[in-house]
């Protein structure tokens, strides 16, 4: 059992709980769960279970730390296409569309582009005919640090992308994974002038409130920040994982060019 009691510690070390407190908020010994996390004390399939509710971990890990134990997934993990899915699919376009004329993406834990409205791939392509050259992929953190792709025209990109690079560190870390090679961030290390110092350098984010993305193209500047938000109730893993990101405009000129861009693509 030395593959479940690690994720479990792992687990538990990411709450920030000692087996003290996991013990008594799971209303066990704490000499039981350091049974079960140097593997002397297999786990009831109920007690993972009672585990993963206590410690409030994604659908995800609670299949995880089924599996490490050996029994069989809890959570179902449907892909988006599903017919099971079709309720889920039916109100994340309603979403996007609602957002019009201003960009919105759906994308998974790890940045996959899952769905897009109207306005953000007229606003990719719009991009692509002043010179982006976008690499073949679907993840929206390899297509904005590609030097070719959205960098090309963030005036602001090494500030934007420190922040971006500690957020991937930090978002892995959080993970049940955390022990395991980081493939997007070191993906993405390789690219051509990526700060190095990007861990420890001091940026002064200043009074802002939120960190914007300035752009610069065909002599226009413009700026987008963002919202993220989920499912509330979702228990399938996939769900779980769903993240909808609505850009919006930074300024009024910003608002009158996605307006315009819009009407444009129409045409």
């Amino acid at each position: 059992m030395a593959a479940f009691g690690s994720i479990l510690k792992e687990l538990r070390q990411q709450n920030r709980l000692s087996q003290m407190a996991l013990a008594l908020n799971a209303e066990v010994s704490t000499r039981h769960i350091s049974f079960m996390e140097n593997g002397r004390s297999k786990p009831s399939r109920e007690m993972v279970l009672h585990l993963s509710n206590v410690m409030d971990v994604p659908s995800r890990d609670a299949n995880l730390l089924l599996t490490s134990a050996g029994y069989s997934q809890e959570f179902t993990q449907h892909d988006l296409s599903d017919d099971s899915m079709k309720d889920v699919r039916e109100a994340l376009t309603y979403m996007l569309d609602a957002h019009s004329p201003y960009p919105a993406i759906v994308i998974d834990s790890r940045w996959n582009l899952l769905m897009a409205n109207q306005a953000q791939m007229a606003l990719t392509y719009y991009f692509v005919q002043h010179g982006a050259n976008f690499p073949e992929t679907s993840n929206i953190m390899e297509l904005f640090f590609h030097p070719q792709g959205y960098r090309l025209f963030v005036t602001n990109w090494e500030y934007v992308g420190i922040f971006l690079l500690r957020r991937l560190y930090h978002e892995h870390l959080a993970g049940a994974h955390c022990d395991q090679e980081n493939t997007l961030l070191n993906k993405i290390l390789t690219m051509p002038d990526i700060p190095t110092d990007w861990k420890t350098r001091t940026v002064d984010f200043g009074s802002a409130p939120m960190i914007k993305v300035n752009f610069a193209i065909n002599g226009k500047n413009f700026s987008l920040f963002s919202t993220i938000s989920s499912f509330g109730t979702a228990v399938d893993v996939t769900l779980q994982d769903i993240r909808l990101e609505h850009y919006l405009p930074g300024d009024k000129a910003t608002r009158q060019f996605l307006e315009d861009l819009s009407v444009t693509s129409l045409g």
